[in-house]
């Protein structure tokens, strides 16, 4: 198996096994996994940076940073059609995050993000 698809089959393992535990007890999933990954916020966000550099290193192997946008705008819709389920609770949810003191906090992600766009934009215009 090829990296690429070692992380297809990690995300689909994973995909599955939240589907069948959150059907069969949403309350064990949200005890055994969404708290204790939650609880240090600095212990996720690293294994977050860690998944995201890795995952990044291993599709520009096979993919360009454009391509990789393009499957962006597929889990947008998909992200898309979740949160509208919650639409009101997600409203509320981004009124506290978007005031100028909450964003401070999501100074790691948005810096990666702002790296990202400045090398797609490279790639797409230059």
């Amino acid at each position: 198996m090829t990296p690429i698809q070692i992380m297809a089959l990690v995300v689909a393992l994973l995909g599955a096994v939240k589907m069948i535990v959150v059907f069969l007890s949403p309350k064990s999933w949200i005890n055994s996994v969404v708290k204790p990954i939650y609880k240090n916020t600095k212990v996720a966000s690293l294994a977050g940076l860690i998944i995201t550099g890795v995952s990044l290193y291993y599709l520009t192997q096979e993919l360009s940073i454009v391509q990789i946008f393009a499957v962006f705008l597929l889990f947008m819709g998909l992200m898309l059609m979740t949160f509208a389920a919650v639409s009101k609770e997600m409203t509320k949810l981004a009124e506290t995050v978007l005031r100028k003191d909450g964003l401070m906090r999501f100074w790691l992600p948005i810096l990666v993000w702002i790296i990202l766009l400045i090398w797609v934009f490279y790639a797409l215009f230059a």
